[in-house]
């Protein structure tokens, strides 16, 4: 909150911590949206307020935490949603970020969904596609076969459940010994 306050966020958004048994699980996000409202939101979108940035567009901000007991009772996060949009509904999204510790479907643990087409009449499309770098986890080859398979629907010669268990081995061996992210530093943008 203190990152996104001294940067993006419009100064009357905010963040709060909820949970049901303020024990071990809690979620971080904008306040609950009032009950008439939640039908009006986009999927995922539902409970939540989206946060209001300096240029008048709206970030959907959720984690799902817990306290780790058997890794020194560190906070780690179970899933995560971080969405750029142009209306606090989430109907005219540009790119949502999503990721689940313990994913329920096919799709990776961490995936960025985008928008190609920019929804017209609320605000202008932002920036082109083409010139946004989005950040994500280092993505594996057998992330981009799924990709390929599942969601452009190119034709596989085996079948899922025969190519998913070689996939998930030959994936957590590369994982293993991966590197996902540069041991340097980012270098600073040019000067202006």
């Amino acid at each position: 909150m203190i990152q996104l306050g001294a940067t993006v966020l419009d100064k009357s958004s905010f963040v709060s911590v909820q949970s049901v048994d303020w024990k071990s699980e809690f979620v971080i996000a904008p306040p609950r949206r009032p009950l008439d409202a939640i039908a009006g939101a986009a999927e995922g979108s539902e409970l939540y307020t989206s946060l209001q940035l300096n240029n008048g567009y709206f970030l959907d901000l959720q984690y799902s935490v817990f306290i780790d007991k058997s890794d020194n009772l560190f906070l780690k996060t179970n899933s995560s949603r971080m969405v750029y949009q142009s209306d606090d509904a989430g109907r005219d999204q540009f790119f949502r970020f999503e990721m689940a510790r313990q994913p329920k479907t096919h799709y990776p643990f961490s995936h960025l969904h985008v928008n190609g087409i920019w929804k017209g009449g609320l605000k202008p499309r932002p920036k082109e596609m083409e010139k946004v770098h989005f950040p994500i986890a280092r993505p594996t080859i057998e992330n981009l076969i799924r990709v390929l398979v599942y969601d452009f629907d190119v034709p596989s010669h085996t079948k899922p459940q025969d190519f998913e268990p070689v996939l998930r081995e030959c994936e957590q061996e590369f994982l293993r010994v991966a590197r996902t992210t540069s041991k340097d530093p980012q270098p600073l943008p040019p000067a202006e």
